[in-house]
């Protein structure tokens, strides 16, 4: 078995747009609000269909792509590495909190690092603050330690949260992904929780289990809370819950309320809370870092680390199209991926 991780970022670019006019206007009407159409450029790329007849827990996927992507895939429950699992992080334009995040994986076990592949998904990053600036800095002491890919979404989608997760579960080399934030650090000791976890889950768990509730040291270093993100599940239990409905994109809030509210509501799925568990077998807890307080560990890093971010947490809108697509007069989506995208890093 195999799990991946993933991370997730994004930047502030003037580049197109990906909802169509119509999409746009539709979104609009159905929950009474605004999604401005002004100077975009409209295409789908990487659009998927799931369909919603499962046989044997596995999804019935058509990946197709616009000639303009620069990647192409005609499944989305592929893996193919030897790997146990990939670590799914999400970035967003701050490299003092991806160098900690960084630093913290080559101090894994040789054991450890063997069994994980690392996944970036960043997700339109600033030029001086992508994940991939990061890393020709200091290729020779990353490179050689971990085994690691970088996407980059080529759009600048605001609160872009559930189509990179899409994307990183999509293009994840292995069948277990555990998803984690980048301001998250994950111990040895949890690491090797997350290894047994994937080697003790049956091969009928494996078709319908997602792993939450993770134990969290919030950045105080009193405060113990689990973490909403966290999750640990294979490709093909992700899709047949139906992934992040990418019509929240744009808009902040309910990215985990709305997959959690589809899990509970899916056939067969099981959600296991572990924050018990790992107090009972003296699992360390994921550790909160603070943006504030994140700072670059090695001697050559850009500055600033951070170029500030002023978006919006305004959950209004979401909350709008949650309740209307609860109550049944707005649609789940069923297409992925609204963007272009390429893969700059692999090792």
């Amino acid at each position: 078995m195999a799990l991946t991780l993933i991370l997730i970022g994004s930047t502030l670019m003037n580049q197109a747009c990906i909802f169509s006019v119509e999409h746009a206007s539709s979104l609009s009407a159905q929950v009474g609000g605004e999604v401005s159409t002004h100077n975009m450029e409209f295409f789908f790329c990487g659009s998927s269909v799931l369909g919603y007849k499962w046989s044997e827990s596995r999804v019935n996927v058509e990946l197709t792509a616009n000639p303009r992507c620069s990647r192409k895939s005609s499944q989305m429950l592929e893996w193919k590495s030897d790997k146990t699992f990939t670590f799914l992080i999400i970035y967003y334009n701050h490299l003092g909190l991806l160098a900690l995040q960084i630093d913290s994986w080559l101090k894994y076990s040789s054991e450890v690092r063997g069994q994980v592949h690392f996944l970036i998904v960043d997700d339109c990053s600033r030029p001086g603050f992508r994940a991939a600036d990061l890393m020709e800095l200091h290729r020779d002491k990353i490179s050689s330690s971990i085994s690691l890919e970088i996407y980059e979404i080529e759009q600048d989608l605001v609160w872009n949260i559930g189509g990179a997760r899409n994307l990183g579960f999509h293009a994840s080399p292995t069948e277990w992904v555990f998803l984690n934030d980048v301001d998250i650090l994950v111990p040895q000791n949890t690491m090797e929780y997350l290894l047994y976890l994937t080697k003790a889950s049956s091969p009928e768990e494996r078709g319908r289990v997602i792993y939450t509730s993770f134990d969290r040291l919030r950045a105080d270093g009193i405060t113990r809370k689990t973490h909403p993100a966290l999750i640990m599940t294979t490709k093909s239990v992700y899709w047949q819950v139906g992934g992040c409905d990418e019509d929240f994109v744009g808009h902040y809030g309910f990215t985990d309320g709305h997959f959690f509210w589809r899990a509970a509501r899916t056939k067969d799925v099981v959600m296991k809370q572990q924050v018990t568990k790992m107090g009972n077998s003296s699992v360390d807890p994921v550790r909160e870092l603070s943006p504030n307080d994140a700072f670059c560990p090695w001697e050559t890093c850009p500055t600033p680390l951070t170029p500030g971010l002023n978006v919006s947490r305004d959950s209004s809108f979401n909350a709008a199209v949650f309740n209307s697509k609860i109550n049944g007069s707005m649609a789940w989506a069923i297409d992925y991926l609204r963007y272009t995208w390429h893969k700059v890093v692999t090792n």
